[in-house]
């Protein structure tokens, strides 16, 4: 079962957020991971707005949510600057606030809160799927 709303990353996410929680309600998820879904969902919705932009001027990326068995996936696809979250430095939260670059924290963030990503580029879209178990809520 899965369901798919396109995503302005220069508007406000109210909408998409309460979208969200409406769904992952509707599947029975823990509150505890509808928080942290909608908190993942921001974080990457801001880094898109912030680092995505492509030759395209992203202006719309498209999330879908899917249950599969005991997990919960969200699946981003979007056409902005080619970028691969699983390959991002993981030292950065481990490091010194001098020793840091600016930015980062947003995908560490993400990795932390999901169980696993997936990224592929596919037909000059990226797409990454974040998997959430749905066992860690009860």
């Amino acid at each position: 079962m899965s369901s798919r709303i396109e995503v302005d990353v220069q508007q406000s996410l109210d909408g998409v957020l309460a979208w969200l929680s409406g769904r992952l309600q509707e599947l029975g998820v823990a509150s505890s991971l509808v928080h942290d879904c909608k908190v993942i969902v921001d974080e990457y919705v801001a880094n898109l707005n912030c680092h995505g932009r492509g030759p395209s001027a992203l202006q719309v990326c498209s999330l879908e949510v899917l249950r599969e068995a005991d997990d919960l996936v969200l699946r981003f696809q979007d056409d902005g600057a080619r970028f691969d979250p699983t390959s991002h430095d993981a030292t950065i939260g481990e490091r010194g606030i001098d020793d840091r670059p600016v930015g980062g924290l947003g995908i560490l963030l993400i990795k932390e809160l999901s169980d696993g990503l997936d990224y592929r580029y596919c037909e000059g879209h990226n797409c990454l799927d974040i998997k959430i178990h749905l066992t860690r809520g009860n």
